[in-house]
């Protein structure tokens, strides 16, 4: 049933007589003015039941079944035993015969794991106390044993302000608790500025974190704070050194590593320069609205020299002695190209290696970029910090590449493939030696660990959420026999029924690019007649579409084939999928816009001459960056794409420049809004909405960051192109159709999400089943959509916005 429009009485007394006749004086109906855009608002609205009970049904067990992964907390160095984690709890794992046993730890916490024997590990634990000081544990765990010893370890001291798990044991046998020490009675926040690291990424941070993205705050100290370490045993303090005013504190706590075996440690500071937001009319925009001298956008233009470059020129490595006092600082700008970015030590500490993020090296642009740097290698030094060569391979060279240290000079490599994740075997002490495999499968590779030739593995796909697996590598190549351990997702595998094939292409500029195809599993395959499809496309740019597991509207790619609609996944330019080059070719030249775009849509030319896709009946969905891509693919290739669905949507260039993210916007368009005004407009599909001819679904929250106003420009406009548009503009929803807060209570409005979800993900199927050729269930009708429909008067912000006065305007008119 569909619901009643709720009663002024319920929503707030609104100038409904005086607002229709200035609709009427436009020659507009209420109802027609309106019909097509749908203000969904949690607190009041119910959500109709557009599909059928059938397909309802369906999608209702997709959302619901799907209970998680497992964790993996360590792996025994033999590879014998492990420690993870299932539904809360700690368990012993024997990874040959799968067998599990809890673990009771007595709630304390693991930090700092370093394994003693091939069954013995020692970690710590920690407790706040009523006056936030911190208790410490040092925790024996035998898990042959299966027992659990706890030692006192220690309180922190006065002026703690962090501190790390990562600790120091020095050759005299005692454990040294690296923090940072600032005034006595200053609290983090009073220390040290910090700011949230800008992005068009849809994903939480729980999925960055698993594709290696860095979500770490930009942090400057606001006064000197002291790099310390604590013995855990009687609390004496040993200096190592000092983060000063501007400095990132985060940076050297978290880089600091000890050789092992000895008294050395090594640590980076550099400087990070957040970016300042403004409230502008109760947003939030994270830009402020930067001028084109600013700092960030110059560097980002390649407008700063190296010796200029505060990205070079104030970082440095430190090394010191804790036992003798030695110290030497190397300075980065000495040792370009790349920007010192993490510290490893292999196994026998044999030399140092440095993870350095190397620059991107842009068409158009007169010096290297460094604020969004291309990928990694690794620069290797003798542990005195002399300079000895540099590790590097072109396939593990994009952002989120990461390095675990094995025995020796041994590591494995982590790096993004394609539209999963890889792991290789490889020599840090040898560049020339080629990289051995572990794992090279097409499902998504999430949490793992690997030793002993025993390799853990959370892996899942569109098919599947996932289970954690163990497989036995022998023979020198990758694992390919997996036994699931788990069998947590049972009830999801049963209310799914879709599976996938991987293409291959080539692109125009020159890349080898391997994508997912998610088809029906009743389906033959090939496809025995070439079929609808819509590619999806995730938030970004940057970052890595993968294989895994969508049940939610913003990543549809597998509820949509479980209704019959194949999903296409391919990763396009300007992701860490396929190596440093094609990170950076999204920001080459004038590319952004247009290869990005380009590379998928030659994907779709690939599987439409396969016969796998109908050329005439190709849609194209996804959030944020994605629905920036949705809409600037439909504008530039009207002839292959029939239909669209773009959300929370990046749409104009110009705006964002100047009231947003104007230093990653520099970067990708090479120029500012006035320096070339053409670029940016080109690559705004807010400009280009006339170019629009295929029916176009759009979905955007009124608290999204990224104004609602200006894609209810482009739905109009797409409207005054003859083109079959809808909008649903739920009220205070932000990035993504996630949860509300209801401004009156300052609480979370109940099932807010689920709500939302549930009836945008009826919307996007039932018009891409209209448009793609298909035979919707139950059409979201005209007069259906008008019971949502609000005058074009009346903001849909519902109390969720400040009131806007206009001079001169009656009161009973003011706008809302």
């Amino acid at each position: 049933m569909l619901p009643r429009t709720p009663s002024p009485q319920a929503r707030g007394a609104r100038p409904w007589r005086a607002l229709a006749l200035a609709v009427a004086a436009l020659g507009l109906g209420v109802g027609q003015a309106r019909a097509d855009v749908i203000d969904f608002d949690p607190r009041s609205d119910q959500v109709p039941d557009i599909l059928s009970p059938d397909d309802l049904g369906r999608y209702s067990a997709l959302i619901s079944a799907a209970a998680g992964g497992a964790g993996i907390t360590t792996i025994a160095p033999d590879g014998k035993l492990a420690l993870v984690s299932i539904a809360g709890s700690l368990q012993i794992m024997d990874t040959a015969t799968l067998e599990k046993r809890p673990l009771d730890t007595g709630g304390a916490g693991l930090g700092g794991i370093k394994w003693l024997d091939n069954t013995r590990f020692e970690a710590l634990s920690s407790a706040r106390q009523a006056d936030n000081s911190f208790l410490y544990t040092l925790v024996t765990v035998d898990l042959a044993a299966g027992t659990v010893v706890k030692a006192p370890a220690g309180a922190s001291p006065a002026g703690m302000l962090s501190s790390s798990t990562n600790l120091i044991r020095t050759p005299d046998g005692r454990r040294h608790m690296p923090m940072l020490l600032g005034p006595v009675g200053m609290s983090y926040q009073e220390a040290v500025i910090t700011v949230e690291r800008p992005t068009y990424d849809s994903r939480s941070k729980e999925e960055r974190a698993a594709l290696g993205l860095d979500d770490s705050p930009l942090e400057q100290a606001q006064v000197p704070i002291r790099l310390v370490a604590m013995d855990l045993d009687g609390g004496a303090i040993t200096e190592i050194g000092t983060i000063a005013v501007g400095e990132n504190p985060g940076t050297a706590i978290g880089t600091l590593r000890q050789r092992p075996g000895s008294n050395t440690v090594a640590w980076l500071t550099n400087v990070s320069i957040p970016w300042t937001g403004k409230n502008i009319n109760g947003r939030a925009n994270r830009g402020g609205g930067m001028p084109n001298s600013y700092w960030n956008v110059q560097e980002t233009l390649g407008r700063l020299k190296p010796e200029e470059n505060f990205h070079l020129t104030k970082t440095f490595l430190h090394l010191k002695d804790l036992g003798t006092g030695a110290a030497k600082d190397i300075a980065n700008i000495d040792h370009d190209p790349g920007k010192f970015g993490g510290i490893l030590w292999p196994a026998d500490g044999s030399f140092l290696g440095v993870i350095t993020q190397t620059p991107s090296i842009l068409k158009g642009r007169a010096n290297p970029i460094y604020e969004y740097y291309a990928g990694i290698e690794l620069k290797r030094f003798t542990p005195e910090g002399m300079p000895q060569g540099t590790w590097k391979h072109p396939e593990m060279s994009a952002q989120g590449t990461g390095f675990t240290v094995l025995d020796g000079t041994k590591a494995v490599v982590v790096y993004g493939a394609n539209t999963t994740r890889h792991l290789a075997l490889v020599d840090l002490a040898d560049e020339q030696a080629a990289p051995a495999p572990i794992y090279n499968g097409d499902r998504m590779l999430g949490g793992w660990a690997y030793a002993g030739g025993t390799l853990l593995a959370n892996l899942s796909d569109a098919t599947d959420p996932g289970e954690l697996f163990v497989g036995t590598r022998a023979g020198g190549g990758a694992v390919t026999d997996f036994r699931a351990a788990t069998d947590l997702n049972a009830a999801a595998r049963a209310a799914s029924n879709v599976k996938f094939a991987t293409f291959s292409y080539t692109t125009s500029g020159g890349y080898d690019l391997k994508g997912t195809y998610i088809y029906p599993g009743s389906w033959s395959f090939p496809p025995s007649e070439p079929k609808p499809a819509v590619v999806w496309q995730e938030g970004g740019p940057g970052g890595q579409m993968v294989n895994s597991w969508g049940a939610s509207v913003e990543s549809p790619r597998t509820l949509l084939p479980n209704f019959g609609i194949p999903v296409i996944v391919v990763n396009g330019a300007g992701r860490n999928s396929n190596g440093a080059a094609f990170y950076s070719a999204m920001a080459d030249g004038t590319n952004y816009g247009q290869q990005d775009i380009r590379d998928v849509k030659e994907a779709v030319d690939h599987l439409i001459g396969l016969g796998w896709v109908k050329a005439d009946a190709v849609g194209v969905t996804g959030c944020s960056y994605g629905g920036y891509f949705t809409l600037q693919s439909l504008a530039t290739y009207p002839n292959t794409y029939s239909v669209g669905n773009a959300q929370c949507s990046l749409n104009d260039m110009l705006y964002e420049f100047n009231f947003g993210w104007s230093p990653f916007l520099a970067y990708l368009i090479g120029d500012t809004p006035t320096g070339n005004p053409a670029e940016y407009i080109k690559d705004s599909p807010t400009y280009n909405a006339y170019k629009i001819e295929s029916p176009l679904l759009i979905f955007h929250g009124t608290m999204d960051f990224l104004f609602f106003e200006h894609l209810t420009n482009v739905h109009d406009q797409v409207k005054a192109n003859g083109v079959d548009a809808r909008f649903f503009r739920p009220i205070g929803y932000g990035h993504g159709i996630g949860g509300v807060t209801d401004p009156l209570t300052n609480r979370p409005v109940p099932n807010a999400g689920p709500m939302g979800q549930r009836f945008a993900f009826q919307l996007q199927l039932d018009w891409f089943r209209k448009h793609l050729g298909l035979t919707p269930s139950l059409a979201f009708d005209t007069a259906a959509a008008r019971r949502y429909a609000r005058l074009r008067q009346v903001s849909p912000l519902e109390g969720l916005a400040p009131r806007l006065t206009i001079p001169g305007l009656p009161a009973h008119l003011e706008v809302r």
